[in-house]
C-alpha cells in the first residue's frame, strides 16, 4: 500500500501520529511522501520493495543489501500487535500501530527504516504529576521510573508511542520533540529475580537398633 499526500494530510488532521508505511521500489514516490510527511509531522516507516524471493537469509542478502530475510525481529519487537508475517514479509495493521518505530529499531538488515528525526518523547510535568504510577504500568518499554506518590521521570528508552500520555488522569504528560536519539538501554533497572530455593534433601531415617544378643 502506497501512502500518498492525501493519506498524510488525513493522518495529520485526525492527529493520528502512527507510522505511515511505504512499500514501494519507486524512489520518486518515497521522496515525495517523505517531504510531505515531514511537512505535516507524521512519522513514516519504509518497507523497501516487497520481496517475494524464495531464497532467505544469507543467500537473499547477497543479492539485495536491503532485503527482508523474514527473521521476524520486527514482529517480536512490536508490543502492540501491529505486525504479522505474510508471505515471508511483515504486514502492518494500521489500526494498532502507534508509531513507536521499535520495528525499525529491531530490523537487522535495514529493510525497515523510519524517520527518527520525527520521533517524539514523553515529558512529565513535575508540577502536575501526583505519582499515581499509571504511566509506569502503561509503558511497554520500561521507560518511566518513579514509585507510588513520587514524581515520575521519562528515560531515554522512550519510543514516543504516547500510551502513557493517553492514560495519565492529570494530563501531566505531553509528547514533545526529542532532545536526543532513543537509547533503548536507558530504562528502568529491574531487580533480578532470585532463583527458586531448592527443596531440602529428605532427612535419612535413623537405622533400626541391632537385635540384642542372648
Amino acid at each position: 500500500m502506497l501512502i500518498n499526500l492525501v493519506d498524510i494530510m488525513k493522518l495529520a488532521e485526525e492527529k493520528q501520529y502512527g507510522l505511515a508505511a511505504i512499500n514501494t521500489p519507486n524512489l520518486e514516490c518515497i521522496y515525495a511522501v517523505l517531504d510531505n510527511a515531514e511537512k505535516y509531522n507524521v512519522p513514516v516507516v519504509i518497507m523497501h520493495a516487497e520481496c517475494h524471493n524464495p531464497e532467505k537469509g544469507n543467500a537473499l542478502k547477497e543479492k539485495c543489501d536491503k532485503a527482508c530475510v523474514g527473521c521476524e525481529a520486527c514482529v517480536k519487537s512490536c508490543n502492540f500487535g501491529a505486525l504479522t508475517m505474510e508471505n515471508g514479509v511483515p504486514k502492518f495493521d494500521y489500526e494498532k500501530c502507534v508509531g513507536c518505530m521499535a520495528c525499525a529499531d529491531a530490523c537487522p538488515t535495514g529493510a525497515l527504516t523510519a524517520q527518527y528525526e520525527l520521533r517524539k518523547e514523553a515529558y512529565i510535568d513535575p508540577d502536575k504529576c501526583v505519582g499515581c504510577t499509571l504511566c509506569v504500568k502503561q509503558c511497554k518499554f520500561d521507560a518511566i521510573e518513579g514509585a507510588l506518590k513520587q514524581k515520575h521521570k521519562v528515560l531515554g528508552a522512550c519510543t514516543g508511542c504516547g500510551a502513557c500520555a493517553a492514560k495519565c488522569p492529570r494530563k501531566a504528560i505531553t509528547m514533545r520533540d526529542r532532545r536526543a536519539p532513543r537509547n533503548k538501554m536507558d530504562k528502568v533497572k529491574k531487580a533480578p529475580v532470585a532463583p527458586a530455593a531448592k527443596p531440602a534433601a529428605p532427612v535419612a531415617k535413623p537405622a533400626a537398633p541391632a537385635a540384642e544378643q542372648k
